[in-house]
């Protein structure tokens, strides 16, 4: 983590595939999607609280650059407790996905399923592959559940 005097707040993570050690082969190869959707979702939610913290109004609007590098040649691969098929998706030929989202300082449930699911769509055009709305919002429910209660 690190902080900017300019009221930025950077997050900066390695794959869960590139991690793993019962699976090391998977290093720069695979990608799941989910894992990355719950991190996105969580971002979301501790994001919204540190201004609040600070005392910012109701009218703050937060904003997120997203940005996922070192894609290109992995494929979507399930490893979470959500088993998805990814077999209609491809091998990613970009190498970076990023884009940029506006948020509330208190995001809705609703808001945050949202903003989840444009960012996740994202990622998932660099595989050809698009996630159904149903799988976001169940696992971005999970994820709220789990997180705010």
């Amino acid at each position: 983590m690190i902080f900017d005097p300019k009221g930025r707040f950077f997050v900066r993570k390695a794959f869960y595939d590139d991690l793993l050690r019962d699976a090391p082969e998977a290093k720069g190869q695979t990608l799941e999607p989910v894992v990355q959707l719950l991190l996105v979702s969580e971002a979301f939610i501790v994001g919204s609280r540190y201004p609040k913290a600070l005392g910012y109004g109701p009218d703050t609007q937060l904003r997120f650059s997203i940005r996922w590098s070192g894609l290109r040649s992995r494929h979507l691969v399930s490893r979470t407790n959500f088993v998805y098929d990814y077999y209609p998706a491809r091998e990613s030929y970009d190498d970076k996905v990023h884009l940029e989202l506006t948020l509330s300082i208190d995001p809705s449930r609703q808001e945050v399923i949202q903003k989840t699911t444009e960012a996740i769509q994202q990622l998932a055009r660099a595989f050809s592959y698009t996630f159904t709305q149903a799988i976001v919002q169940k696992a971005v429910n999970n994820q709220l559940d789990r997180v705010v209660g």
